[in-house]
């Protein structure tokens, strides 16, 4: 018997265009149950990726010197954090670390009560994880005593989760990729990651506007996520289940989805515009209001879709099995050759100059549905209500005759 891993890897190879020593090797790797490629985060443990709690445990304003100096814990990553006194930002000396961070303080700063913010990551606010406080007092405490004598020294504490690489910057035009044998590996420069990604976890409710570009969440467990208006603009959920996922209004523009799990999703008004969803399957998705346009979902299986005033135009669904219920949606100039259509409803669709060869439109309603100047070359219209003679011109029929010469439809044509 067929291992389903094996006819899945060809499917997506196929899909995907892939050469056949390609196909071979992917399908070589199904089999014994391993991935074909490896993300840097799975390579690592995804170990980067866990949260970790900020802690501010003391500050020193050094007024000589003009320097702010902040100790704790995860104060950092990679990347300088935001640090603010009194709402106002302060520039980050560089070298820091998660232990410690220099700030220059404002001149002629007043003595006083101050509060202290520190953030980590590039947007501004954040939540208890990413973010902390801490009332400061400058100029009203005697000057900074000398150090102690080392105490005994305590029992060990638990092993602590990875952190973060310390006083280290990669050279100018490269940027973190990998960790190997404990020492940090620079690279040419990639495409800048969004801030939120460490946030995205089954369950999660991310709120508005979340910051997801270029994230990896592929293959992972994403069930009953919230991401509405995120930005998820080249982000990768291959693999990825989505069962129940909420992308209402997101920015998908050209995101991975192929063989993404898309049960019970609501995304309405989400522009997936070159984006990815080879072999995804899934059932009752809701994307009134959705763009499309240039899509990829060859092979895909996706059953009661509503599609209100969606646009997909010049989307690519050969041999996708779909159905459809969305009225007045466009998928004009879409490739949809070889796509299992049955049952399709969805009256007023606009289906002008889309590539219709041997699609299979079974018991199909196709009342209202623009065909003009489109090719049903080998399309199967077994038991389908055709539209009236307003909606064809220049079509061509299943058997290769023109509706312009047979009355302004393919009625008695319909057989290859």
């Amino acid at each position: 018997m067929k291992d389903p891993r094996v006819a899945a890897v060809v499917g997506i190879a196929m899909c995907l265009g892939l050469s056949m020593t390609n196909t071979r090797a992917a399908t070589a790797a199904a089999g014994r149950g391993e991935k074909a490629n490896h993300s840097v985060a799975e390579r690592h443990g995804r170990g980067d990726r866990q949260r970790r709690q900020l802690v501010i445990t003391s500050a020193f304003a050094d007024l000589d010197a003009e320097l702010l100096e902040i100790r704790g814990r995860n104060l950092s990553t990679w990347r300088p954090p935001r640090v603010s006194l009194a709402g106002v930002e302060l520039e980050v000396v560089n070298p820091f670390s998660p232990d410690e961070i220099l700030a220059v303080l404002p001149p002629d700063i007043s003595p006083g009560s101050y509060l202290l913010t520190v953030t980590r990551g590039r947007r501004s606010g954040g939540d208890g994880e990413r973010q902390d406080s801490f009332d400061l007092t400058i100029g009203t405490v005697g000057p900074r005593g000398e150090r102690g004598d080392t105490g005994p020294e305590g029992p060990a504490g638990p092993q602590g989760e990875p952190g973060a690489i310390g006083d280290f910057s990669c050279p100018p035009g490269e940027f973190l990729i990998a960790i190997a044998g404990g020492l940090p590996v620079c690279g040419a420069q990639g495409p800048e990651t969004g801030a939120d990604c460490a946030l995205v976890e089954a369950g999660a409710d991310l709120g508005l506007d979340a910051d997801l570009r270029n994230c990896d969440l592929s293959v992972r467990d994403l069930t009953g996520i919230r991401m509405v208006r995120a930005d998820l603009t080249g982000a990768s959920l291959a693999g990825s289940t989505l069962d129940g996922a909420v992308f209402s209004n997101a920015n998908l523009t050209g995101a991975e989805l192929i063989g993404a799990q898309l049960n019970d999703v609501t995304a309405g008004g989400a522009d997936f515009t070159n984006a990815r969803l080879a072999v995804a399957t899934g059932t009752i998705l809701a994307l009134n209001g959705a763009k499309w346009i240039d899509a990829d979902l060859c092979g895909a299986t996706l059953l009661r879709v509503t599609f209100l005033s969606g646009d997909a135009t010049g989307a690519r669904l050969s041999g996708a099995r779909l159905t459809l219920a969305g009225d007045s949606s466009t998928w004009a100039g879409a490739n949809l050759q070889g796509a299992d259509l049955s049952p399709f409803a969805s009256y007023g669709t606009d289906l002008q100059r889309s590539d219709l060869r041997n699609v299979t439109f079974r018991d199909a309603n196709l009342t209202g549905v623009s065909l003009w100047n489109s090719d049903l070359t080998g399309a199967d219209l077994t038991g389908a209500i055709l539209p009236g003679s307003s909606y064809w011109g220049n079509t061509t029929c299943p058997d290769g005759t023109s509706s312009d010469d047979n009355g302004d439809t393919c009625e008695g044509h319909r057989t290859p």
